[in-house]
């Protein structure tokens, strides 16, 4: 019989031992732990970055870099919550006005005025998305840029600051009443060489909107709608569209989004209106009535025309009253009351294009002698 050997050393092992000792995989298990640690640290910081950009948590960390003085960091957290929010807008008016403070803080006014101005055009399309808290935060800021600009003697600057204020409050005839309170004498020469007002829509911006069909019974067709920066009265842009010949007789009426809660104060509106070919157009107005979930319109002619072919129209009525009897007269509360749409109402005719250059809202000379109620529906 042959006798059996074993090698241990210098050969193959012996059954059953390891081929590293228990102090081989301890000192493999540290040196993983070791090196995993900074992969685990730069997730996890990574995971917080990216957690900074969502809807839920960015604005509070936000706040904090703003309140931190580091500006530059609030514009980025905004800005990837902006961009990194696949399918969610509702945080968009949050993260306009926190990038207006962060550029406010940089000492950059201009900027700080354009993201005021993009808050404003999103909350009047959506305003169900902007919260009292906010809109007073917006509409101080606001304040302080109008002042800022003033001081400097730009009194343009100051005008879209305070037109911005009006539409981010959520109020823009509070607004405007409380600017004509509280404003200094040599601001007011400077911002309003006539009456007091604010532009709620000027068609200068990337966001400004265009005409859409908001009744269409004359078998017109929408064939371009946009902005036209070489046409405008007042010298800067204009919003256009054009449609074609109607082919029956009924209503054909185009529509812009406004928010103007109906007010007790006095306020007025003003739109400066042009056609290629003249016809018979008016301005169209629509009131909403949330606690009634109804609506209403009224229709107005031009009040004056002007050189190259433009027709002014002032609409000076007392809006709050009005709109409570008629709501009376028919059975509805006027509760929560807003004008929503300011469109135009056409004539049956040719194909034809038209502009807008401005829609502002002012204060007139006198709470009396309004218009009389007529082309209520």
């Amino acid at each position: 019989m042959s006798e059996e050997r074993t090698e241990s050393a210098g050969g193959w092992p012996e059954a059953g031992q390891p081929a590293w000792g228990l102090r081989h995989v301890v000192a493999l298990w540290l040196a993983l732990t070791v090196a995993l640690v900074p992969a685990l640290f730069a997730v996890r910081g990574a995971e917080r970055r990216v957690s900074r950009y969502h809807t839920g948590t960015f604005e509070r960390y936000a706040r904090e870099a703003l309140a931190a003085g580091d500006f530059d960091e609030a514009l980025a957290i905004c800005t990837g919550a902006l961009e990194t929010a696949l399918g969610r807008s509702d945080h968009w008016g949050t993260v306009f006005v926190l990038r207006a403070e962060a550029y406010a803080g940089l000492g950059q006014a201009d900027a700080a005025l354009a993201e005021l101005e993009s808050c404003a055009d999103y909350w009047t399309r959506s305003p169900y998305y902007a919260t009292a808290a906010m809109e007073d935060e917006a509409a101080a800021l606001a304040a302080e840029l109008g002042a800022e600009f003033a001081q400097a003697q730009n009194g343009r600057a100051a005008l879209r600051a305070y037109s911005a204020g009006a539409l981010v409050s959520g109020h823009p005839v509070e607004f405007l009443h409380g600017l004509c309170a509280g404003l200094p004498e040599e601001y007011q020469a400077l911002v309003w060489p006539d009456e007091p007002f604010v532009i709620l829509e000027d068609f200068e911006s990337a966001q400004a909107p265009v005409f859409a069909v908001w009744a269409e019974e004359q078998g017109r067709e929408l064939i371009a709608s946009g902005i036209d920066p070489a046409v405008s009265q007042s010298g800067g842009a204009s919003a256009m569209f054009e449609v074609s010949a109607s082919t029956a007789e009924g209503r054909s009426w185009y529509r812009l989004p406004v928010h103007i809660p109906l007010s007790e104060r006095p306020f007025a509106l003003r739109v400066w209106v042009k056609e290629r070919e003249p016809s018979d157009v008016q301005v169209a107005l629509a009131y909403w009535f949330e606690s009634a979930r109804t609506s209403a319109g009224t229709h107005h002619a031009p009040t004056a025309a002007l050189d190259a072919g433009w027709k002014r129209f002032d609409i000076e009525r007392d809006f709050c009253a009005e709109r409570l009897a008629y709501a009376n007269h028919v059975g509805y509360s006027a509760a929560g009351g807003v004008i929503n749409i300011v469109g135009l109402a056409l004539a049956p005719g040719p194909a034809n294009r038209y502009w807008v250059d401005r829609i502002d809202l002012y204060v007139p000379p006198s709470a009396k002698g309004l218009q009389a109620v007529s082309g209520i529906e």
